[in-house]
């Protein structure tokens, strides 16, 4: 079974897009299409962006420009290392 990775779109849907359909020409469903965060950040088209990823992969992680735009970041390496 191969599986797609999307990853670090930054807000860029036809970046985005062109991953997902090199994908699906290779035989790559949507099942089997996982992103790996950073949706958010740097272009100007998030909300597209983060629809696509929802319509177009089985699961999607927070990457780190996603957990600052939720307020959800902590940069504080001590307090993870005990």
């Amino acid at each position: 079974m191969e599986i797609g990775i999307v990853s670090d779109s930054h807000s860029n849907p036809w970046g985005q897009a062109a991953v997902i359909k090199h994908l699906r020409e290779r035989g790559i469903g949507g099942e089997n299409t996982y992103n790996l965060g950073d949706i958010t950040g740097m272009f100007p088209e998030v909300i597209p962006t983060i629809e696509m990823a929802k319509a177009e992969c089985q699961l999607t992680l927070i990457g780190n420009h996603d957990a600052v735009l939720i307020d959800y970041f902590e940069d504080d390496v001590t307090s993870s290392m005990g």
